[in-house]
C-alpha cells in the first residue's frame, strides 16, 4: 500500500505525462515546461535573480554583462514527500494548472479553477478530440 503523498505523486506524474503528450500532439510550447518522470515529475520555471545575485545563487553567466539580471531555471517538484519544500510543491501544481489553462484558452474555453486539475485536463482532452474514459 502506498502512502497518501505517494498516491498524489503518482497521480501528478500521470497528469504530467498526459500534458507532455498533449502539448506535443497539439504542437504548442507550454508556458512552464513539464518533465514527466512518473512520481518524480516536475515543472520548470524561469526566475530573474537581482543584480547582486540574491535569490537562487551568485555567479555570472557566460555572455552576460556585469550587473545585468540573471535568469535561472528552477525545477519544481510535483511530489510532496519528506524533504520537499511544501511551497515548491504547491507552486509546481499552480504552474501545471496554468499549462492546462493555456491549452483550454487555445480552444476558447476556460477551466473550473486550479483545484480541478483532472476535470480541466479531461476538458482539454475532449476539446482535442481524444476519447476520455468516464469510469463506471
Amino acid at each position: 500500500d502506498m502512502e497518501p503523498d505517494q498516491l498524489v505523486a503518482v497521480a501528478f506524474g500521470y497528469v504530467a505525462h498526459v500534458l507532455v503528450l498533449l502539448t506535443r500532439y497539439l504542437g504548442i510550447l507550454p508556458r512552464y515546461p513539464v518533465r514527466a518522470a512518473a512520481s518524480r515529475s516536475s515543472v520548470c520555471d524561469t526566475m530573474v535573480v537581482n543584480r547582486r545575485g540574491e535569490g537562487f545563487g551568485v555567479g555570472r553567466d557566460a555572455g552576460r554583462k556585469r550587473g545585468e539580471p540573471r535568469r535561472v531555471t528552477v525545477s519544481l517538484p510535483l511530489h510532496a514527500e519528506a524533504g520537499v519544500e511544501p511551497s515548491h510543491f504547491a507552486f509546481a501544481v499552480v504552474q501545471l494548472n496554468k499549462n492546462i489553462e493555456q491549452i483550454l484558452q487555445m480552444f476558447g474555453m476556460s477551466g473550473l479553477g486550479p483545484k480541478h486539475t483532472l476535470h480541466n485536463l479531461a476538458t482539454v482532452m475532449d476539446a482535442a478530440g481524444a476519447p476520455v474514459h468516464q469510469g463506471g
